[in-house]
């Protein structure tokens, strides 16, 4: 399934979402009604949306790519 929301970002009870070619407000709110209505696939996108996370934004995981690209530079240069 390809998305249509290119960014997605916000805070302090703000949020913004850029959309992208073929993503129209009415066709975001359609999908955000069928969300509500579907708890079991809302806990499921949740599930590995925190997954996803965790997997590729773990302090560790940062620190591992920083130091691969760090050591990269230092020896290509």
């Amino acid at each position: 399934m390809q998305s249509h929301i290119k960014q997605f970002r916000g805070g302090g009870g703000r949020w913004h979402i850029k959309m992208g070619s073929g993503m129209t407000s009415d066709f975001f709110a359609n999908q955000v009604l069928q969300l509500s209505r579907d708890p079991t696939r809302c806990r499921a996108l949740g599930t590995s949306g925190r997954h996803y996370v965790l997997t590729h934004f773990d302090r560790q995981v940062l620190a591992r790519k920083l130091t691969d690209v760090m050591q990269h530079v230092t020896s290509n240069g």
